[in-house]
């Protein structure tokens, strides 16, 4: 593909683009709730399918979103129309796999098909509107198991949905690949910056309302001594996940999205990268919650698996960005997950107060290292991280 477009001019994010992303809370708080009341193997796979198909709607829709001026009416009204349809989606998040199939399946074909098709119609950008058309490819494979497995029983929906949200994962991670007609992303002037920051915004987002999630087990389980220190635990947890970006990260990914000579290629890897962010901070949360709902039991059982596998996965999907982009500080993430997964493994057996205590005794030193350098070095894009 030789033709060279220009997207749209460089802009800041929108109110409807946040008022969009807000929606997402909710999707957020349900995925929580499921794995915490529901807590399994299998209540597990369901959680990881739904947060892949709530997933593929948020960066589908703000993929293109970043192409177009949204003060203009008709893309207003495709994001409010998404919009809707995800505020259902998500709202049918805990009873999706019972007699609410239908609320969550309907809504989630539509939202990806419906702006396909019309940016595969109306795009005048070659690039993007070929996209869109590999997208709707891709929808016409999921779309038939999301639906069909709406219809069958409970037990055998896993089973559909697994295969759906496979072929979306594969969908998300490979670009939507059509064979035999390849598109030449590093010719097209995508607007990087904005994107990246409709991910950071999208992950503030995630982690306040992680934040909120852990706060409210007081409200739940009373405010003793003990249960406000296990929030208090959590919380410092939250808080060095947020400094392992926002402390010196961050700007460096700024620095690359305004510098690199394949945009698209760099917001794909942010894409890919969130995803892993947003179920390692669901993993956190819903362990939150179960340690400190049960923070006078002797053992901290599957809440203390969770407690650190959840910051174990945030921290390795940061590094592979941090790697893919060329940056260092990778291995000090790498040995903070490596630390975090043998502390996954022993978590169970420790107090809930002794698993929370854990967390934050390998967190803090691996933020601070990771984000540490000299007061008088000034921040290399390619150094730092």
């Amino acid at each position: 593909m030789s033709e060279n477009v220009t997207a749209a001019p460089r802009r800041e994010v929108s109110p409807v683009e946040l008022l969009f992303d807000l929606a997402f809370v909710l999707a957020m708080i349900q995925l929580t709730h499921h794995l915490v009341a529901h807590l399994g193997w299998r209540e597990g796979a369901e959680t990881a399918v739904m947060l892949v198909a709530v997933y593929s709607v948020w960066t589908f829709t703000s993929f293109h979103l970043t192409l177009r001026d949204v003060e203009r009416r008709s893309t207003r009204a495709v994001t409010i129309l998404v919009m809707g349809l995800a505020l259902v989606m998500n709202g049918a998040i805990g009873v999706a796999f019972e007699d609410g199939a239908w609320l969550f399946a309907v809504p989630l074909v539509l939202a990806g098909a419906v702006p396909s098709a019309l940016s595969a119609v109306r795009e005048g950008q070659t690039f993007f509107r070929s996209h869109s058309r590999h997208m709707l490819v891709w929808i016409a494979l999921s779309a038939p198991l999301w639906l069909g497995g709406a219809a069958v029983d409970p037990e055998a929906r896993l089973w559909w949905w697994v295969a759906a949200a496979v072929i979306d994962l594969i969908g998300v991670f490979t670009a939507h690949p059509i064979p035999g007609h390849v598109l030449a992303p590093t010719v097209v002037d995508y607007d990087a910056p904005h994107m990246f920051e409709r991910m950071r915004l999208f992950l503030l987002i995630l982690l306040g309302e992680t934040i909120l999630g852990i706060g409210g087990a007081i409200a739940d389980a009373g405010p003793e001594p003990m249960v406000v220190a296990g929030v208090v635990g959590a919380f410092v947890a939250v808080v060095c996940l947020w400094y392992s970006y926002f402390g010196g990260a961050e700007e460096l990914v700024v620095a690359e999205a305004h510098d690199t000579r394949d945009p698209i290629g760099a917001v794909h890897r942010g894409i890919v990268v969130l995803l892993f962010v947003m179920a390692g901070l669901i993993m956190l949360a819903a362990g939150a919650d179960l340690v400190v709902a049960e923070v006078d039991a002797a053992r901290a059982g599957a809440g203390g698996a969770l407690l650190l596998a959840g910051p174990a996965l945030f921290l390795a999907a940061q590094a592979a960005y941090v790697l893919g982009a060329g940056m260092t500080r990778w291995r000090v993430r790498i040995v903070g997950a490596a630390l975090l997964v043998a502390g996954a493994a022993v978590a169970p057996s420790l107090p809930p107060l002794g698993a929370v205590a854990l967390l934050d005794m390998i967190l803090v030193p691996v933020v601070v290292g990771a984000n540490w350098r000299a007061t008088d070095a000034p921040a290399d894009p390619r150094g730092e991280a």
